[in-house]
């Protein structure tokens, strides 16, 4: 069994572990565990030696249709240290290029700050609001 299928195996346990653990406990604790996961098919269609990947960080797939494209697994860790003060963590198992360093799987490592409800200010590895 291919090694990056075994850690979204193992990732998505731990999801619906920690999801069933955090709705018993959602009222008193100041961390929320989420997990997520999309199962994505691609299918390419072009002249020989031509192979389709999302990003860079991915190995293309050998395969004209194929699931290690755009399936994923996730993890979001948030806890609030204080009403003002956040801190958030994003882990994304997917495909990576061979020898990718564990640490790429972080997509989000920030602390937050809300001086006021207009305003916050996050530092670290953030996403982009689009919304």
């Amino acid at each position: 069994m291919k090694t990056w299928f075994r850690h979204l195996s193992a990732l998505a346990f731990v999801a619906c572990a920690s999801v069933q653990a955090q709705d018993a406990r959602q009222e008193q604790s100041p961390l929320r565990i989420n997990g997520f996961g999309t199962l994505g098919i691609t299918s390419t269609h072009a002249p020989d030696g031509w192979l389709f990947r999302r990003d860079a960080a991915q190995y293309p797939s050998d395969h004209a249709t194929t699931l290690e494209t755009d399936s994923r697994l996730g993890l979001q860790a948030h806890y609030e240290v204080h009403p003002q003060l956040e801190l958030a963590s994003q882990l994304v198992l997917k495909r990576r290029l061979p020898g990718s360093k564990p640490f790429e799987s972080v997509e989000w490592l920030y602390a937050a700050f809300k001086p006021t409800d207009a305003v916050m200010v996050r530092v670290g590895r953030t996403n982009p609001d689009l919304f």
